[in-house]
């Protein structure tokens, strides 16, 4: 008995401190990791000084660090090789993913992270939900910055036009650690749903990863590509690598609904009119089978009607009582009635002062789309200064079908009006009524 007791209070004392130098270790190698992204750091602002512009990979460092006789390492201290993804012209993110290795969760922060040039602020709006089925323009504001009903997570697409790349970067305005990447790095458009911490996107155009709509749950992880569901159900003898136009459009609560605007890329050319009709708007159900088996549907309308065929906005779904980033007051504050060189000036105003925004494209899609609606008024009666208006509108176009970090659709839909408009025709569709002064 006494050898039993002497050996269980001999035992313990060693499992104790075996389990304190495990905890010790384990900080250790966090701050050793943290110390790791930070010299990373360090070395892009070497390199951006050097060379006047972000490094595109971890191993462009390093080809510049062995160029002057030093290097670093690429591995944070669990093995794991870190992050480093230049988000646009002047922000980068360095990230360790800790001991799991592996993207944070919602209620995990053990990823260290660097991010630098990225504005944390609680700015962004927060979008309404929509409860009619139809087919509505996506609300490039969300872009800028979208809030989530409940978990106040923020969502920002990050564009790199020099590199192509598009990430969705959300972010925790109370946890300022608490960072959370896409892995899709040609993302278009996306919204929140309801629970606040799910996330549906659109991507297209990578070389890495295939294109689609995706269901991104920050709980768990899981990813799943609800495309592929969409083409099975309703174009089941089409090839599977057959591209698509696609577009998010709207959220509704009754029932809980996500509305997406699909069809297949039979032309180089789009019209929003044939788009943007009942025919091509598909319905899915929001519930926990969202991304295991979801439920699809096509809404009981005349396939043929369009959104044309109702009033258009281009901000119907803001909350405009939320904080917004200076984009996002610029866009509420754009008009599609009135005079048609206020009007213009409006829009080309935006546009020239927000060309790195995300929302830059959609701005051109509607200047183009307005000068389309001002050659219609003035072609009959002021065929010379309509002639004008006309050019100016094909470069409007021409520009947003060149431009490769748009959405495939707006570029598609852009080469659609530059075509009617290069045959003195206008465009079948209008977003706008302007007038003229007397």
């Amino acid at each position: 008995m006494r050898n039993a007791i002497l050996k269980t209070a001999f035992t313990i004392p060693l499992l104790w401190i075996s389990t304190l130098s495990l905890t010790q270790i384990g900080w250790l190698l966090v701050a050793d990791s943290r110390q790791e992204i930070e010299n990373v750091a360090k070395w892009v602002v070497k390199f951006k000084d050097n060379f006047h512009h972000l490094p595109g990979t971890l191993a462009d460092i390093r080809l510049f660090a062995k160029s002057i006789e030093e290097d670093f390492s690429a591995y944070d201290s669990f093995g794991t090789r870190l992050q480093y993804i230049a988000l646009n012209e002047q922000a980068y993110l360095v990230k360790s993913f800790g001991p799991d290795a592996s993207e944070n969760r919602i209620g995990t922060n053990d990823d260290e992270v660097v991010l630098a040039g990225v504005e944390r602020s609680p700015q962004a709006v927060i979008a309404r939900t929509f409860d009619h089925s139809l087919p509505i323009f996506f609300q490039s504001s969300f872009l800028e910055g979208s809030k989530a009903n409940g978990t106040n997570l923020i969502a920002r697409l990050e564009v790199n036009a020099s590199r192509g790349t598009r990430y969705l970067l959300i972010q925790d305005p109370d946890q300022p650690r608490v960072s959370f990447l896409s892995f899709h790095d040609a993302i278009e458009e996306f919204l929140w749903l309801p629970s606040g911490y799910e996330i549906i996107f659109t991507a297209e155009g990578s070389d890495r990863y295939e294109d689609g709509i995706f269901y991104w749950n920050l709980k768990d992880g899981e990813t799943h590509n609800l495309l592929g569901s969409i083409k099975q159900q309703f174009w089941p003898k089409l090839s599977s690598d057959k591209p698509f136009y696609f577009s998010l459009s709207h959220i509704s609560s009754t029932p809980p609904m996500l509305y997406v605007v699909a069809q297949p890329k039979d032309t180089k050319t789009l019209s929003p009119r044939s788009f943007y009709r009942f025919v091509n708007l598909f319905a899915i159900s929001i519930d926990k089978d969202l991304f295991v088996n979801p439920i699809i549907q096509k809404i009981p309308a005349d396939p043929q009607d369009s959104s044309f065929d109702y009033p258009i906005s281009h901000l119907s779904l803001i909350k405009t009582q939320d904080a917004m980033r200076p984009a996002q007051h610029g866009w509420q504050k754009l008009t599609l009635d009135g005079d048609a060189e206020t009007v213009i000036d409006q829009w080309q105003s935006f546009c020239s002062l927000n060309p790195q925004s995300p929302m830059f494209p959609y701005g051109l899609w509607w200047l183009a789309s307005i000068y389309n609606d001002t050659y219609r008024l003035m072609k009959d009666h002021s065929p010379d200064e309509a002639l004008v208006i006309r050019n100016y509108g094909i470069e409007i176009a021409e520009a947003l079908a060149a431009f490769s970090t748009a959405p495939s659709y707006l570029r598609a839909m852009a080469l659609h009006l530059k075509k009617s408009l290069l045959l003195s025709d206008v465009a079948d569709y209008s977003v706008s009524s302007p007038t003229l002064d007397p």
